[in-house]
């Protein structure tokens, strides 16, 4: 590993079930009260050799039991918040042309930052965060001509390894319009490695077919005075094509994008982008039921795998018409889903869920196809009943008296695959007698998650949702024809909690480091997850994570967790030899404090 340092040799110094979690701790006292005798103070100073105080920089402190507080710099450089109540915080410093700044993070201008932990009445006056001026990416985004594109959109990307898959992610607030003349500029960017996106503005994504020279002779042979428009042929039109987005140094794939680094205040222009066309194509099909009968109006869904989002739209949708025809335009070479619903009691457009018209979507049809530069036609989209998911919702309560069932809300998302489009299932409200039914799910991929309305995390949490055996709050899959009836979803007040503090070899807190849990269990490796979990101490050491459920866990210290793959099997199995083993029992606090016994 180049990024990550595992400290082995963790020493477990106390381990233990010290009584059942209470989620009414002090809370109902935390939420009344308006201000606190806490305060913290300190200094924003430049990230370098000479520490210069940064005036009108932004502090922002969220956590305790208070709403954000937001303070701007002096002169030299100075903010304090005062009147706090006791609790965790959480410190972020920003300002234009300088890369944001977490307190306490191993890489500032990502988060987790180190919370700092106040006492009643503690005033901490020792807060310095550097803040170091952001680096610069410039250049010009042009056509394929050669000439300027106004208002083109431009964006830096991050490299990301989610569950073993390569994706690019765009940094915050990296993203611009360019100006009249095509020229951009991004500024107060973090140190790093980065991919420079752009794209043509989206009123000009749309397929058009470009005019020949032979056209234009055509035109002006048919215009003249001697000359009928019928005398020549007209010559053969050229297929439509449409702008795609570029990846520095002039690549259509971010994968073969040439990398940028930059360091703190580093300035790199002349990064220049020429926007490419490729030849553009069509679909037009119908959608049918089962019976075959057309499926009018219906809404079809073209999704494009790996799209990267603020270049280009991920998914688009078109309308079938009254005969069940649709037509999906401007699709540029590549691999597609295309993805309807509809609803066997009408011919209208099927609602999904959030107040459109219509009845409820009980019927799928799916397609997986590849565009190549060719129109493709007669694609038959054959609708199949959708599948049910249904159960019941029970409570567990252990120290208050349970919620109304209908204040329960169940999602069940889907977790998309390459081949599958990220589409979640229309929210279905519990019943006042907790019964509950999801209705026209389709095949994939997905995860069941349970909340209590206007509750907290320290409250309720989902214990299980129980199917012959299968616990679906897991991941797990639906196949067709594959309906779950008679699940139960089991809430409890009866929530683990796991805490300790981080001790370096000296006996010291180590406030400086991350804490990974994640199960013993390899089946579990699934991320993302409620089983895999990472938090940062405090500035006491201390760290403390509610809600995780009952069972077996390693716990990890690591130099830093920030871009990890936490579904990576092989990184999970190297952390877990330096990792110490705990038991998690319901409705119970367990502590661990853990010592760092080796060496980085």
């Amino acid at each position: 590993m180049t990024r990550l340092v595992i400290l082995a040799g963790l020493a477990a110094l106390t381990a233990g079930a010290l009584a059942p979690a209470s989620g009414d701790s002090g809370r109902t006292q935390a939420r009344q009260a308006a201000a606190g005798t806490a305060a913290i103070s300190g200094q924003v100073v430049t990230a370098d050799e000479h520490r210069r105080p940064v005036r009108r920089a932004v502090v922002q402190l969220t956590g305790g039991a208070t709403e954000r507080h937001v303070a701007v710099t002096s002169d030299d450089g100075r903010f304090e918040f005062r009147q706090l109540p006791a609790g965790r915080y959480t410190l972020v410093v920003s300002k234009p042309a300088y890369a944001s700044t977490y307190y306490g993070a191993r890489r500032p201008h990502r988060p987790p930052g180190t919370p700092i932990v106040l006492a009643d009445a503690e005033h901490r006056t020792d807060i310095v965060v550097p803040l170091a001026r952001g680096a610069v990416i410039a250049g010009t985004v042009r056509g394929a001509g050669g000439q300027p594109v106004p208002n083109a959109r431009v964006v830096v990307l991050e490299h990301r390894t989610t569950n073993g898959r390569r994706m690019f992610v765009p940094i915050p607030s990296s993203s611009l319009t360019v100006d009249d003349r095509g020229e951009y500029r991004l500024y107060g960017l973090p140190p790093g490695s980065y991919v420079v996106g752009a794209a043509a503005p989206f009123p000009q994504q749309a397929a058009a077919r470009p005019t020949s020279a032979a056209e234009v002779r055509w035109a002006q042979s048919a215009s003249g005075p001697t000359t009928g428009a019928g005398a020549t042929p007209l010559p053969l039109l050229q297929a439509p094509v449409m702008p795609v987005p570029v990846y520095y140094p002039g690549t259509a794939d971010p994968d073969s994008a040439e990398p940028i680094e930059v360091g703190p205040a580093d300035e790199r222009t002349g990064i220049d982008l020429i926007l490419q066309t490729v030849t553009a194509a069509q679909v037009d099909g119908v959608v049918l039921h089962p019976d075959g009968r057309p499926a009018a109006n219906s809404t079809v869904l073209v999704v494009r795998p790996g799209t990267v989002i603020m270049l280009d739209s991920p998914m688009r949708s078109t309308r079938a018409d009254a005969s069940g025809r649709f037509v999906a335009q401007s699709l540029r070479p590549g691999r597609y889903t295309l993805f309807t619903t509809a609803s066997s009691a009408t011919d209208g457009p099927a609602r999904g869920g959030r107040g459109e018209p219509g009845a409820a979507a009980d019927l799928w049809a799916s397609e997986a196809i590849e565009v190549a530069g060719r129109d493709i036609e007669g694609l038959r989209l054959v609708l199949q009943p959708g599948m049910t998911l249904s159960g019941r919702v029970v409570f567990d309560a252990a120290s208050r008296p349970p919620p109304e069932p209908a204040g329960v809300r169940l999602n069940l998302t889907a977790r998309a695959g390459d081949d599958q489009p990220r589409l979640g299932v229309p929210y279905r409200a519990v019943q006042p007698d907790g019964t509950f039914e999801f209705r026209g799910i389709a095949p994939g991929a997905y995860q069941l998650t349970a909340t209590v309305a206007g509750g907290t995390p320290q409250e309720w949490m989902a214990r299980s949702a129980v199917w012959q055996g299968t616990d679906l709050l897991e991941p797990f899959e639906i196949l067709p024809g594959d309906n779950r009836a008679d699940v139960v979803v089991t809430m409890t007040d009866r929530l683990t909690e796991l805490s300790g503090t981080i001790f370096d070899a000296r006996g010291e807190p180590a406030p400086d480091f991350s804490v990974l849990v994640f199960p013993v269990d390899r089946t579990l490796w699934v991320y993302p997850s409620r089983r895999i979990r990472s938090t940062r101490p405090g500035t006491n050491g201390e760290f403390r994570l509610t809600g995780l459920p009952p069972g077996d866990y390693f716990v990890a210290v690591l130099v830093d967790t920030d871009g990890l793959d936490f579904g990576d099997a092989g990184l999970l199995d190297e952390v877990s030899v330096g990792s110490v083993r705990v038991r998690l029992a319901e409705g119970e606090k367990t502590r661990q404090d853990v010592r760092l016994a080796g060496g980085t």
